[in-house]
């Protein structure tokens, strides 16, 4: 098992010059920045046009990204018979649209160049399930 951050120190570690999202916690954010020199933007995966606004601001401050990483995930959890359908939403909505919301502006670029990496990061909940982890493990 590894944390998110892993994946993108070891990317700057290679020699790419990375850029890293987050929705929540901006002092968080702040201080990855000022330890590991990774530049952050936030916005929310669930959020398509918040995606092309943000693949936008990055391109234009680093260029074409060569490598995406999808690794955005939440939790809600709750027996499927007491989840609400918002608990429901809230996950698929991040951890299965944000995979396309990001995804779906670069393809193109990527196919062009003819070099990219798409890495999609998922959980072992999406081959064996766990309680109340429906809505999760249907991603």
């Amino acid at each position: 098992m590894f944390k998110k951050d892993q994946v993108s120190i070891a990317l700057k570690a290679e020699g790419y010059v990375v850029a890293a999202t987050f929705e929540g916690n901006e002092k968080k954010a702040t201080i990855f920045n000022a330890e590991t020199g990774i530049a952050t933007f936030k916005w929310g995966v669930s959020n398509h046009n918040a995606c092309i606004l943000g693949i936008e601001e990055i391109e234009n401050k680093f260029g074409p990204v060569e490598v995406l990483v999808n690794n955005a995930g939440i939790t809600s959890d709750a027996p499927f018979h007491k989840m609400c359908q918002e608990q429901w939403s809230d996950v698929i909505r991040t951890n299965l649209d944000g995979v396309f919301n990001m995804t779906q502006r670069l393809w193109n670029g990527m196919r062009q160049r003819k070099f990219s990496f798409l890495i999609n990061i998922s959980s072992k909940n999406g081959q064996e399930s766990q309680f109340a982890k429906a809505n999760y493990s249907a991603v």
